[in-house]
């Protein structure tokens, strides 16, 4: 991921590699690090994760999106588990995650009624719209 915030020029690679070493001295991941002093917001890095998988970025579930009975085809547990959605988006239906890299695939029962993975979003953001959709 270090290779994306340099390239979308989110970090330079002198600052990334100052933050990496600061990283290892604390015991943490470069992600958590980032988030943790606040050098990258949400967005940012659900942006990078996006490049990084080349995948398409959502910045907006619309309620035409966030159809019911889609979300009623993915156990609950599941969705906030993994803070994915499964929304409709040009004329598919596709599962929106926080994090392609931290994703459990659904099992096979669940995973033949959704298109595959394609999209990232910021987890707040995928959060909000599954507790808008009262589930």
């Amino acid at each position: 991921i270090g290779q994306v915030f340099i390239d979308t020029e989110i970090f330079s690679k002198n600052d990334l590699e100052q933050h990496q070493e600061a990283a290892k001295t604390e015991n943490l991941g470069l992600v958590r690090y980032l988030q943790e002093k606040t050098l990258i917001t949400e967005e940012q890095l659900a942006q990078a994760y996006a490049t990084q998988n080349e995948l398409e970025y959502i910045k907006v579930i619309t309620e035409e999106m966030a159809d019911p009975l889609l979300l009623a085809k993915v156990p609950l547990k599941f969705l906030k588990q993994q803070t994915v959605m499964p929304i409709r988006y040009k004329s598919s239906t596709v599962l929106v995650t926080a994090n392609p890299n931290d994703f459990q695939p659904l099992d096979d029962n669940y995973s033949s009624r959704l298109s595959p993975l394609c999209s990232v979003k910021c987890p707040s953001k995928v959060a909000q719209s599954i507790r808008k959709k009262n589930i």
